[in-house]
């Protein structure tokens, strides 16, 4: 969703001039976004171009953040006005190919291009297309339409998207050995999750979700909730869904999360602010278990703002690669402002980094 400004600058930082002007316009240009896309249309291929970034653009030697060491990252544009507001991210199974939903209601997929070090270089094979509903249409208008919200379900098959406005989960099955582009022409399947989401704020509802193979898909309001006991989560399949509170460290909120190799869960928190523009926490929660009214909080990893690149994260996705090393890809949702952009950024978890730092990282 387009993120609320808080007029309060973050101490001992230098607001970038063009974060700034985002900042300022993104109320009014948020409010456009919903209209910022062509009519429906079948499988759109994208001719995509994506220019490399710097980790800190004053600086472009920097190669360390917090627990992270950058691997490459890209500001990308199409040729499609369809292209932008993306959000919820996941990896296929052999992590070669990045899939995402945008709150147009749409699905985009590219596979992925590393060189031999594993450094993110740039994208191919893009396309989009409509998240069809049950019946097989395009979803019609911003209630349809607003995906905020992606995760994989291998095991099982099942690609779950969760929505705001009208908000609810929908599934997509899918072949994990299969290409998944499979997923373009595949009808939804609502989740019988027993009217759990209801008393969200319209533009506040899940951007977080999360499959725990020994709990299930797992969802954290962005909106819902308070200062004492945290934002609302609920344990949503199997059912009967439960809720549980998600510690979030305020001003930041959470807009997504990925389950990391050996079982913890990463979650991303994100600020914005009219001086200081966006920034976002990296959050590491180990959940081993999870009961009603429980409460999930979580260790810095690192902290993503002014001087460093930052933008509206609002997406997470994570995989062991072939050098057994924990890899962390985040991605914008550009509002469809032209003012932002769509970045797509890779790290390392530098896990000696983690221990040594302990909860006192910064």
């Amino acid at each position: 969703m387009p993120p609320r400004i808080r007029a309060r600058a973050a101490s001992g930082t230098v607001p970038d001039m063009r974060w700034r002007a985002a900042a300022c316009g993104l109320m009014l240009l948020a409010g456009l976004s919903a209209q910022a896309k062509s009519p429906r249309q079948d499988i759109v291929p994208l001719a995509l171009t994506a220019k490399a970034v710097a980790l800190d653009e004053r600086r472009s030697s920097r190669a360390r953040v917090g627990a992270l060491r950058y691997m490459g990252g890209l500001h990308v544009t199409a040729d499609s006005a369809l292209f932008g507001g993306l959000s919820g991210l996941a990896l296929s199974a052999d992590g070669g190919t990045l899939i995402a939903v945008a709150d147009t209601g749409y699905w985009f997929i590219a596979d992925l291009i590393e060189d031999e070090k594993g450094w993110l270089v740039g994208l191919r094979n893009a396309v989009m297309a409509d998240l069809l509903r049950p019946d097989g249409l395009a979803p019609q208008g911003r209630a349809q339409s607003d995906a905020e919200a992606l995760v994989l379900d291998d095991q099982h098959g099942l690609a779950y998207v969760a929505f705001e406005n009208r908000h609810r989960v929908w599934a997509y099955a899918y072949d994990p050995a299969r290409n998944m582009r499979q997923l373009l022409r595949t009808p939804a399947t609502p989740v019988d999750i027993a009217g759990a989401l209801a008393g969200q704020p319209g533009n506040g509802g899940v951007e977080t979700l999360f499959w725990i193979e020994n709990i299930g898909l797992l969802g954290i309001s962005e909106e819902l909730g308070d200062t004492v006991v945290g934002r609302v989560g609920w344990r949503l399949v199997p059912g009967p869904p439960f809720a549980f509170r998600y510690g979030a460290p305020l001003p930041y909120v959470p807009t997504d999360a990925a389950v990391l190799p050996d079982g913890r869960v990463l979650i991303l928190n994100r600020r914005a602010g009219w001086l200081s523009g966006f920034a976002a926490k990296l959050l590491i929660a180990d959940i081993p278990a999870l009961a009603p009214g429980g409460v999930v909080t979580g260790q810095l990893v690192a902290r993503l703002g002014a001087p460093l690149i930052a933008d509206n994260f609002e997406g997470v996705a994570a995989r062991r690669d072939d050098a057994g090393r924990t890899v962390i890809y985040l991605i914008s949702d550009d509002n469809f402002n032209p003012l932002q952009r769509t970045l797509l950024l890779k790290f390392m978890l530098d896990e000696a980094a983690m221990a040594r730092a302990g909860a006192a990282l910064r």
